[in-house]
């Protein structure tokens, strides 16, 4: 029982020296490991942002831990494209479906694809698409797959009207392929896409929102489950290494007494 009492003694000296620190502005966290991604600072303690995320960032549950990875990176197309709708305005950050040309790709025969390069592999699993307005049917049942493997289909667009869709893509990949095998005449049914919004969690964070937090040692969990593929940080226990000393030292606080 001694040995316990000593135990809690050190977890409490250093939960009380965590708790007593202070993060740098957009810091926040168990050794001020997190990034904010706010507008303006966060909570120190909890990572919520009063305000609007940084570019690139969405907001869910009051965390900015969702990043779009698609933004401003490479895109390219093996079909061609129409005078000035050029590929890269599908990642250009402006996802107005009235745009046409100013803001939205389209491909000028079928079939047709697009593609755009995250710049490393990455973690995935869901991808939001905006279509041009009143022309959702050229993307209509489109297959989306990863890194230049047609064989491997990852999603698929409904086949009926809405826009935007968010479809599941849970894969890893550093290539994103949305591809139509229209076989209409010209472009009458090839790809036409005013924005893909390509999502992950901010490293140590998981979830479908974004919105738990892992303490991994080395790595970042797994995007869905929080798993950890190795030890903990220091203080911190469990397959998610989300149970904090402030919890265990309650348990064992309870125990001996």
């Amino acid at each position: 029982m001694a040995g316990v009492r000593i135990f809690v003694v050190v977890v409490l000296l250093r939960w009380i020296q965590l708790a007593s620190g202070s993060c740098q502005p957009g810091r926040f966290g168990d050794s001020c490991s997190y990034s904010c991604h706010c507008w303006t600072s966060c909570d120190v303690t909890t990572g919520t942002c009063s305000g609007p995320c940084d570019p690139g960032w969405i907001k869910e549950g009051g965390f900015c831990q969702k990043q779009n990875i698609a933004l401003n990176k490479p895109a390219s197309t093996t079909s061609g494209f129409m005078s000035d709708w050029y590929p890269s305005k599908a990642v250009d950050g402006d996802d107005d479906v009235h745009g046409e040309d100013r803001t939205c790709f389209h491909a000028d025969r079928s079939p047709s694809d697009w593609t755009v390069d995250l710049g490393r592999d990455f973690q995935l699993y869901d991808i939001m698409i905006y279509s041009r307005h009143e022309y959702y049917w050229r993307n209509a049942n489109s297959n989306i797959y990863l890194n230049n493997d047609p064989s491997s289909i990852c999603s698929t667009l409904p086949g009926t009207p809405t826009n935007p869709v968010d479809v599941t893509c849970n894969g890893t990949g550093r290539y994103v392929t949305i591809r139509n095998p229209g076989t209409g005449p010209g472009y009458a049914d090839a790809l036409n896409i005013c924005e893909v919004e390509i999502y992950v969690c901010s490293p140590g964070v998981y979830g479908v929102n974004c919105d738990k937090f892992c303490h991994c040692l080395d790595s970042t969990c797994d995007r869905l489950t929080g798993l950890c593929p190795g030890d903990c940080k220091p203080g911190w226990h469990g397959q998610r290494c989300d149970i904090g000393e402030a919890y265990l030292l309650s348990v064992l606080i309870g125990s001996i007494q």
